[in-house]
């Protein structure tokens, strides 16, 4: 029995053009640098989160501001894991269990420059 979110994958749908199946190192490559343009766009109403941005005086965040930056740090984070690392790995013929090392520092710089350099696996009816 197919679940929910199966029913629509492979009929061009949006589900299938922000979560695919596969991606390959440019597609790859492409989806990372649009998706942290769109973090980028995200996080300017976020002035004074981050050093160097000062509140102007007396100005405190308000709630609203805070859960604001969480939800866009769970839907990026969501999206880049389902979106980009869990697809490239498939592509790549990597387990796709590997994908908790973006979670971890450092690893997470080795595990995106070895899904960024290497090649999609070859397989019957689909080119390397």
């Amino acid at each position: 029995m197919k679940r929910d979110y199966e029913k629509f994958a492979g009929h061009g749908t949006a589900y299938d053009l922000f979560f695919p199946d596969r991606l390959t190192r440019l597609e790859y490559f492409t989806r990372t640098l649009i998706m942290n343009f769109i973090g980028w766009l995200c996080c300017l109403p976020l002035k004074g989160l981050y050093p160097g941005t000062e509140l102007p005086p007396g100005e405190t965040l308000s709630f609203l501001m805070l859960l604001y930056a969480v939800v866009v740090v769970i839907a990026s984070g969501w999206i880049g894991i389902k979106g980009l690392i869990i697809p490239r790995l498939r592509d790549a013929g990597m387990s796709t269990r590997l994908w908790w090392l973006i979670l971890v520092p450092l690893a997470n710089i080795y595990l995106g420059l070895l899904l960024l350099i290497t090649a999609s696996e070859t397989k019957a009816g689909r080119p390397a």
